[in-house]
């Protein structure tokens, strides 16, 4: 036999492998390996002796003794090299395994696609491991079922309609075929305590009357779980109650050319990812295991795990059930021991071979004419998993791999199947009549003859015009039906009746495809793009507040007057008075108007305690408002009467709690202090509304409600942007003008558990993430305070919609996306009960459910000093889990301090420090401060002070750039990085460069005055970027064109993104994008390669990057085709 033929390497090129095909084959079979590492007992016997040698991802070397003989010391080495699908050293982690071997699959099981996952591997290689993981680092299975329910969402069909018929058809579920499911859920969730998970299923099915009591809105999907074991070729099912364990019974395996059953199967419905992994957890319990040789509990079966998805869709009459099948093989090994054991063994190492075998015949049936009969029913194993060996679904093989030299005659012969399994194309082999396919019911075309004549006969032959205006032709076209049945005729007479019904006919096909090509849209969106749940927080309730622009001012005010208890304090940029939208015409609130306010302080104070909070709430208020002197949208004299409300006519709040900036000569925008992409100069009203004033409109509304501030960070920001759904709060939320996401800024502090805040900023009309993407969101300034004063700041978001308010007798659509203060959607839109106040409370309650309220420590105390540290104590907390201690703001203690004392050490002499203390709860929720004390330490005071405020101000992926405050009379700084001396320098900023990316750095700087160094500063830590590369100058055409990826899914390319040829544009990293998102813009590309803005934005909502992003890439695709092209034509 040929060596390229079982995978070895070989000089000998194999030219049938090179040929052109013109029709695209089916894929080959994906083969993955992993190589778990050593153990301290392996390594003690010498078992590491280097013998796997990974050339790179795709491609391994085996060295290998060509006799039996395993005496591991005395091995006559030869080296065979094998090529695989991908290969995993011990490095790789759980998570990484799944997104690159199954997070695909399990994405398309929601188009209808059915995979089966099977773990190859010797005894103790770490296939179960691989298979369930641990809690820490949970296996495929367990990220398998959190990425199908994160898919599913709410959309889970909670009637239970349809139910498998074995593993392939489906039945409608009635009051008496669910015994089995309700009598496995009981007995599995029999210790439940509320009781819920046991009578779900019972209620479901009281409550059911018929298919049409579902209202479909889009998709709704059940989901079952079947598990069963292969255990001596029998066929034993896990889901059973341990008392039929012992007498459990073999079911049987009822089998023919279109399907596969096997009966009584229990298959249980779910309805949470808890309820799967309680399940699997127990029936992971019944399975059997013994102690080998090689493993202290091997599994002695093969373990099958089927996961269902039924989906019900209203485009399609009939329901459609895919699956996703995950087998952990038993492991084979020498067939060593007696009696039960012994059998154990040779059963699976015959089932092994059978497996291999009908691999090994499939590869040789694609290179001979003789096809050779594929023995499936050898085995039970292979029997069940017949039909994905004819292409009714698709195969991944995940090799386990001991890397002990014991093995390594073992571990040659799997690496040499695993290269025979990766070069082996299973050609799909559908049954001629019958159902399609063993997992699922096939979806059908419900086009017959017309789609085949559209797409070969005369119809396309024809000029559309021709036919519709030629009222002489009656002659009609005979042709045959596309299944074979007896021929039909189309009519081509337009006066003739048949004619128009021909043409309704197509109308409608037209109309199923397209609906169609919509839902297959909406399964890309689901299954690439899913958004997270709104999670809560370690946020003060009472530290929440307000801000917007223009419509979203408006509504803060509302909400701020709404929620008057809940709410601290408001940032009001071009806003104006509460209630004004509701007493009068738009036009009245806006422009250089002056709305009267008598109605609106009236209607305050008559729903006080009512349909708003208790307005005596407002007088602990603060509110910062803004008003440009060039905003001739909503002018200064609207604000006027705005502050009127607040202060002088209403006297809600006191007068020394509201500033009101109208000296900025802004337009109608919000002003920032700096340049960030799209933002314009600040006497511009156009989009996004956001501009340089060199005013820091954030900075001013945050520290006015909640006091001084820290630095705000101008660099990398250390948090996440959520975008999270905001129909969890509302029921259709586009029916009342909000989005379906919105979007979250969270500082890691507060991820940590630290104690925070809440700011809500509500952007103005046209200024929502439809409109301007994440403008608003990023480029505010909001985020920079927040995180380094842990403020979570909430980003809801408004959307565009057709609803015409009559609010103050004027007519008008929200065509903006503008908040509610004119009454679009309901009468109560500026009180409590309000659509888009209710669910932006329902959000704040959300976020603060996590607070977790800690005293601050009391009696804080200096109990000693010396020239070089001080000492400390107070008193305890009650539910403190540990303490902070804060020097002149900063924390001093690397880890919680666990008692009631500290020792600040490494001071400077003579000088004079602040303390205070926190109190750290089990959550890692700080308390506020204690109280403060200074204490100055003895000797004298150093001849030069150390710098204070040392913070780092940019990073890249090989750079960190330091600043800090100058020291009196110093004449240079040293810095230092890790505890050495790097550089000294003549000024108070530094950038240290050739670092290493995604690596963690600890800086301190001193001040040098007459050759005297100060003390050191405090000690600041950054992380550099991890190395996002897009393309190398060599591919860079491929990349641009969306033909070549990187393995991790990105392009690839070099950092520095500067082309060796200046005819190319260069493309930056923030232009980079993942593997899937070219393939959807590819697809759009081939369909229009100048598209519309529409069409812009549309892909730039679907792939969630910026509008101008993915106009970008459709300018560089077109500057490559042209290069392409004017190269083509110059060879010519």
């Amino acid at each position: 036999m040929d060596t390229t033929d079982i995978g070895i390497t070989s000089t000998t090129i194999d030219t049938t492998t090179t040929t052109t095909v013109k029709r695209r084959d089916p894929p080959p079979l994906n083969v993955y390996v992993r190589i778990r590492p050593f153990i301290n007992d392996e390594l003690e016997r010498g078992e590491n002796q280097k013998l796997l040698h990974i050339i790179d991802e795709k491609h391994i070397s085996v060295k290998v003794s060509p006799t039996t003989n395993n005496n591991i010391r005395n091995i006559q080495v030869s080296c065979n090299e094998y090529e695989v699908t991908r290969i995993f050293d011990h490095h790789c982690t759980q998570k990484e395994l799944f997104e690159q071997i199954l997070e695909q699959p399990t994405n398309e099981i929601f188009t209808g696609s059915n995979w089966l996952l099977c773990t190859l591997g010797l005894t103790n290689s770490g296939k179960t491991h691989t298979m369930f993981g641990t809690a820490e680092e949970p296996g495929l299975i367990p990220q398998c079922l959190q990425r199908i329910f994160l898919n599913v969402g709410e959309n889970i069909d909670d009637k239970v309609l349809f139910k498998p018929d074995g593993l392939e058809n489906l039945m409608p579920t009635t009051d008496c075929n669910l015994d089995l499911e309700i009598n496995a859920r009981n007995y599995i969730f029999k210790d439940d305590k509320n009781n819920k998970r046991r009578i779900r299923l019972p209620n479901i099915v009281q409550q059911q009357n018929s298919f049409q009591d579902l209202t479909i809105e889009d998709e709704y999907y059940s989901i079952w779980i079947s598990f069963f074991e292969l255990y001596n070729e029998n066929i034993l099912d896990l889901l059973v109650q341990p008392k039929d364990m012992k007498i459990r019974k073999n079911l049987r395996l009822m089998q023919n050319d279109h399907s596969t059953i096997i009966k009584n199967l229990i298959q249980i419905p779910v309805f949470d990812i808890k309820e799967a992994e309680d399940i699997i957890k127990f029936g992971y319990s019944n399975r059997a295991t013994s102690k080998t040789n090689l493993n202290e509990a091997s599994s002695r079966s093969h373990a099958v795990l089927c996961i269902t998805l039924i989906t019900i869709n209203e485009f399609h009459e009939d329901p459609i059930m895919s699956h996703m099948y995950i087998c952990d093989l038993a492991g084979n090994e020498p067939s060593t021991g007696t009696g039960k054991q012994l059998a154990e063994t040779c059963n699976i190492n015959t089932s092994l071979m059978t497996f291999k075998d009908c691999i090994r015949i499939l590869n040789e049936n694609q290179t001979t004419k003789k096809q050779m009969l594929v023995p499936y029913r050898n085995s039970i194993l292979t029997s069940i998993f017949r039909p994905f060996f004819v292409g009714r679904g698709r195969t991944i093989i995940c090799c386990n791999v001991n890397p002990c030299a014991t093995f390594v005659t073992q571990t040659n012969d799997l690496l040499k199947f695993c290269a025979l399994a990766q070069k082996t194309i299973i050609v799909p082999n559908e049954p001629k009549t019958g159902v399609g396919g063993l997992i699922r019911q096939q979806r059908k075309s419900k086009q017959k003859g017309p789609k085949r004549l559209v797409k070969n006969g005369p119809l396309k032959e024809k000029n559309k015009k021709d036919i519709i205006n030629n009222d002489d032709e009656m002659e009609e076209l005979g042709i045959q039906s596309i299944d074979g049945s007896s021929s039909f005729t189309i009519p081509t007479d337009v006066k003739s009746i048949n004619y128009w019904k021909y043409c309704t006919k197509k109308a409608l096909d037209l109309l199923q495809k397209q609906a169609s090509n919509r839902r297959m849209f909406m399964i890309q969106l689901h299954c690439c793009y899913a958004v997270e749940k709104l999670s809560q927080y370690n946020v003060d309730p009472s530290e929440t507040s307000v801000s917007g622009l223009s419509s979203g001012a408006f509504f803060a005010t509302q909400i701020q007057v709404a929620f008057s208890a809940t709410i601290k304090g408001a940032g009001i940029v071009a806003g104006g008075p509460y209630d004004c939208g509701a007493q009068m015409s738009y036009t009245s609130c806006m422009y250089t108007s002056t709305p009267p306010i008598a109605k609106s302080i009236s209607n305050t104070m008559s729903w006080s305690s009512n349909k708003i909070d208790n307005i005596e709430n407002l007088a602990k208020h603060k509110v910062y408002m803004i008003s440009g002197t060039s905003d001739s949208t909503i002018g200064t004299s609207v604000m006027n009467q705005l502050y009127k409300y607040y202060v002088t006519d209403g006297q809600f709040i006191p007068s020394a709690n509201v500033v009101f900036k109208k000296d900025l000569q802004s337009a109608h925008t919000f002003p920032t202090d700096f340049d960030s992409a799209g933002n314009n100069g600040c006497g511009s009203t156009s989009s996004p509304y956001i501009s340089n004033c060199g005013f820091d409109g954030a900075e001013a509304i945050l520290e006015h409600i909640y006091g001084p501030l820290k630095p705000r960070n101008n660099g990398v920001l250390s948090g996440k942007f959520i975008e999270f759904s905001q129909a969890e709060f509302l029921t259709n939320p586009r029916s009342s003008g909000m989005g379906d996401t919105a979007w979250i800024y969270v500082p890691k502090s507060c991820a940590d558990g630290q104690t925070c805040k809440l700011h809500i900023a509500y952007h103005g009309c046209a200024q929502g993430y439809e409109k301007v993407g994440d403008k608003f969101v990023k480029n505010t300034g909001y985020n920079r305070w927040a995180d380094t004063n842990n403020i979570i700041v909430l980003y809801p978001q408004a959307i565009a919609t057709n609803t015409i308010s009559m609010g103050g007798g004027a007519s008008l659509p929200n065509a903006n996306g503008c908040w509610d203060w004119i009454g679009w959607y309901g009468s109560d839109f500026d009180v409590k009960s309000g659509k888009q106040s209710t669910t932006t409370k329902k959000m704040i309650d959300r976020i603060t459910n996590g607070f977790n309220p800690i005293d601050a420590p009391a009696g804080l105390d200096v109990t000693g000093t010396t020239d070089n540290s001080v000492s400390l104590v107070w008193r305890q907390v009650s539910g403190a889990s540990g303490f902070n201690v804060y020097r002149n703001g900063d924390k001093v203690n690397n880890g919680l301090i666990n008692g009631i004392m500290f020792t600040d050490n490494n001071l400077n002499s003579g000088t004079t420090y602040t303390y205070t203390v926190k109190a750290v709860s089990s959550t890692g929720a700080e308390s506020t401060s204690s109280n403060s004390v200074s204490v100055k330490t003895t000797g004298e005071p150093p001849a030069i002070e150390a710098p204070n405020g040392l913070t780092v101000t940019g990073v890249t992926f090989n750079s960190i750039t330091l600043q800090w405050e100058s020291a009196t009379g110093a004449q240079k700084y040293n810095v230092y990085r890790n505890g050495n001396k790097l550089v000294d320098v003549g000024i108070t900023s530094y950038t240290d460069t050739g670092l290493n990316s995604a690596t963690d750095y600890l800086y301190q700087v001193s001040a040098v005055k007459d050759s005297q160094e100060s003390p050191k500063s405090n000690e600041v830590k950054a992380t550099t970027l991890a190395e996002k590369i897009c393309f190398k100058d060599s591919n860079y055409n491929h990349v641009t064109a969306g033909r070549a990826y990187h393995s991790s899914g990105y392009a690839y390319a070099i950092d520095i993104n500067i082309p060796t040829s200046s005819d190319r544009t260069p493309l930056r990293r923030h232009q980079c994008f993942k593997k899937h998102e070219l393939q959807i813009l590819h697809q759009s590309y081939i369909q229009d390669s100048y598209p519309s803005i529409d069409v812009l934005q549309q892909l730039a909502l679907q792939l969630n990057v910026s509008v101008e992003k993915v106009r970008q890439w459709f300018k560089n695709r077109r500057h490559s085709d042209k290069q392409k092209k004017r190269t083509t034509t110059h060879e010519h």
